[in-house]
């Protein structure tokens, strides 16, 4: 009797970490640091956490689109508003990477930046299946010529990283 228990509690606890990992994180945005990343505090944690948004990529801050690409997010995710995150994963600089939506919004504010033009679908890392629908909203975005795309031949900012290093 006293097995089945033990079993039957830590069953229970190795389901609730795995629930609790799935689950999201509330925050609340300090800074936007760029079109695809911000800064926010989360509860418990001492210090800011910066979240690299999900499946997309927004012009450098020195690249053309780049400064309104960065103020369209600033007015999707204003400093002090409460949000939340679901982490996908870590990238190789520390960064939770994540989908985020701010509270009382359907959209996360990575599907509007596409939508509006302000950042680009990031098919090599966008691998849910939600990115099919951003990938649509890439199209359109660029067809009707909205945010970056009202631009002079707009480059990716994979490709404006490369031509940096050289």
């Amino acid at each position: 009797m006293r097995k089945c228990l033990l079993f039957t509690l830590l069953l229970l606890l190795l389901v609730g970490v795995k629930t609790l990992h799935a689950e999201q994180i509330e925050a609340q945005i300090l800074k936007v640091v760029d079109g695809d990343t911000v800064r926010v505090s989360i509860a418990g944690e001492k210090k800011p956490v910066r979240v690299r948004l999900y499946g997309i990529d927004a012009p450098e801050k020195n690249q053309p689109a780049g400064p309104e690409s960065s103020e369209a997010l600033a007015r999707l995710l204003p400093v002090g508003s409460a949000v939340s995150l679901d982490v996908v994963n870590r990238d190789n600089y520390g960064r939770l990477v994540a989908i985020i939506t701010r509270q009382g919004e359907h959209e996360s504010a990575n599907a509007r930046q596409v939508s509006d033009g302000w950042a680009w679908y990031w098919s090599r890392y966008c691998k849910r299946p939600l990115c099919d629908d951003w990938k649509g909203s890439a199209e359109a975005a660029k067809a009707a010529g909205l945010g970056l795309w009202g631009g002079d031949h707009p480059v990716a900012p994979w490709d404006w990283r490369r031509q940096k290093r050289r």
